[in-house]
């Protein structure tokens, strides 16, 4: 049983990855393991939500960390460098 997490509404701005791009994902985890930590703030996922859903469906416990900045300023929340995960475990 893994940890569950809602999905936090700044992270739902990015799209869901493409079939192609998550199927890859998903295989990379299940090779390699989760490489990045899920970004979670106030009990949900701010960063790596395609990791998160990996990790639910393969039964692995997520590796998390949580955000440390300020909550006062959501326009400096950043979800990567490419996206939610730009297809990066």
């Amino acid at each position: 049983m893994t940890t569950t997490y809602e999905r936090h509404e700044y992270s739902a701005i990015f799209p869901d990855m493409q079939p192609a791009e998550y199927t890859a994902l998903r295989e990379s985890i299940k090779a390699s393991g989760q490489v990045h930590p899920i970004i979670v703030f106030q009990g949900q996922v701010l960063d790596g939500w395609q990791r998160y859903r990996v990790c639910q469906e393969l039964g692995i416990e997520p590796a998390v960390k949580e955000f440390e900045g300020d909550e006062s300023a959501p326009g400096t929340l950043h979800a990567g460098p490419d996206g939610d995960d730009g297809g990066r475990a």
